[in-house]
């Protein structure tokens, strides 16, 4: 009898293990509620249990109060949480039509007796990027995982956001205007002082969050926002009069890849809105090398105002915020009298662009209109899954059946060979971050279809084979039926 190569054993193990790795996430993330799964910041029940803890440890006096004990619940806190990114980080993704929620289509076309942009394409294509910014931050702002925002030119808008509970309001929040606004941030030592106090409060982010004097912004790894958000309600005493904190939008670290979000301490009340600002666009300043800058004009009212700021806050930050999110908190260097500024910094000329389209969109007059708008159900989207995979156990059972009865040992491998295709499939799915949506299970349910097609006929080759050379040797008719 003819040994199998090592090497083919050892592919197949490896192959084995590979789709073990990519759908072990998978199979502990779906087992979660979906009120779970769609959450931003999921809450288990351990970490509600943890928080019931932590709240009566802190309200307690005396040596009840334990630092150690919250130090070592906040630790495993965390723990809970990185694990739970980690999974939603390395599970397979479903499609809208599986996951339910909202599939909106805007179409966006210039407000009616509005002639700020050029009515070419170019126009057009500047108006999209600007509506593209404000709707990104407003679905981000609703607490949901991995919406779609994405262009669909030359005018619309796609819209897509799994888990969404509310429609109504969810429609209500992109019909809104966008808001622009300037608030000066606090000097970068309250900062400091209330970053550490943040820390007092949650030892656990210790070493996770950081704040320098000389920046307007402590940076936080996406994974401790929820935590770090939470500890500001413990703080809330430490917040400097009149302060407030707001959190920039989320962003890629270009060198590494990690996702974070800024926190900014500004003051409470804006010193001026966007109304006033005319346009703001992108140049290039020479000296030594050339490098991006974004330019703004102010209308006559504008002028005065930011004058006054700007002579007033000298060697200050001043945060540029669009509805409710942080973009950017350039230090004023010296007044600027004449209605003319210019933001510096080391920007690419994509950072710099999208600071420029921010600025504009506070002035932004579009007309809206909703073209496309369904909801889809989590019980729908559930239904779907169960019918699905049903179909696809069916099929399977049947063909297993099928394939054992009728070629017997040779079907059984027949029936692995199909098996090892599917998990590998799902792996592939899960490594390549790729959503599973309903057509894709009709094509795994085809899959099972042609992969029994191609063994039928390869056995009946080998039959053929087989009954043609009557004693012949069967390893050569196997080899024969597996190359015709």
């Amino acid at each position: 009898m003819q040994s199998v190569p090592l090497w083919k054993w050892l592919v197949i193990v490896f192959a084995v293990l590979f789709a073990a790795y990519y759908l072990y996430p998978s199979a502990v993330w779906y087992r979660l509620p979906a009120e779970i799964r769609n959450a931003a910041d999921p809450r288990t029940p351990e970490i509600e249990e943890i928080d019931k803890n932590l709240a009566e440890i802190r309200a307690a006096t005396g040596e009840a109060r334990s630092d150690s004990e919250i130090l070592r619940l906040e630790e495993e806190r965390q723990a809970i949480v990185d694990g739970l990114h980690k999974l939603r980080r390395n599970a397979a993704q479903l499609g809208l039509d599986l996951a339910g929620g909202m599939h909106v289509v805007l179409e966006i076309k210039e407000a009616t007796g509005v002639s700020r942009l050029p009515g070419d394409e170019q126009g057009m294509q500047t108006l999209l990027e600007q509506a593209l910014t404000v709707y990104q931050a407003r679905i981000d702002k609703l607490g949901l995982t991995e919406p779609v925002v994405e262009k669909q030119p030359p005018n619309r808008i796609l819209i897509q956001i799994p888990g969404a509970k509310n429609p109504d309001d969810v429609l209500d929040i992109l019909r809104a205007t966008a808001r622009l606004q300037f608030h000066l941030a606090a000097p970068g030592t309250d900062l400091v002082r209330t970053v550490d106090a943040i820390k007092r409060a949650n030892p656990a982010l210790e070493g996770r969050l950081e704040a320098h004097p000389d920046s307007p912004a402590a940076r936080v790894a996406e994974a401790d926002v929820e935590n770090v958000s939470r500890s500001l309600n413990l703080v809330k005493l430490e917040i400097p009069e009149r302060h407030m904190f707001m959190w920039g939008p989320l962003e890629v670290d270009p060198q590494n890849g990690d996702r974070y979000k800024n926190l900014y301490l500004l003051e409470d009340r804006p010193k001026m809105g966007g109304e006033t600002l005319t346009r703001a666009y992108v140049t290039f300043q020479t000296a030594m090398v050339t490098q991006p800058i974004v330019s703004m004009a102010f209308n006559k009212e504008g002028t005065k105002q930011f004058a006054r700021i700007t002579t007033e806050n000298v060697n200050r930050n001043l945060a540029i915020v669009l509805d409710g999110v942080v973009y950017s908190a350039p230090n004023i260097r010296q007044p600027i009298r004449q209605g003319q500024a210019i933001i510096e910094g080391n920007f690419t000329t994509e950072e710099a662009s999208k600071l420029a389209v921010v600025l504009e969109a506070g002035a932004l007059k579009t007309d809206v209109r909703i073209i496309e708008n369904r909801t889809i159900g989590p019980s729908l989207g559930l239904d779907s899954i169960k019918q699905g995979f049903t179909a696809a156990l069916y099929g399977l059972v049947v063909t297993i059946a099928f394939m054992t009865l009728y070629y017997a040992l040779s079907g059984v491998f027949a029936n692995i060979a199909l098996m090892l295709n599917l998990v590998l499939l799902l792996a592939s799915l899960a490594m390549l971050h790729a959503s599973l949506t309903l057509p894709g299970i009709a094509g795994i349910i085809l899959t099972i279809g042609m992969s029994v097609d191609a063994n039928v006929l390869v056995f009946e080759r080998i039959r053929e084979e087989v009954k043609g050379k009557g004693s012949g040797n069967a390893i050569a008719a196997i080899e024969r039926g597996y190359s015709k």
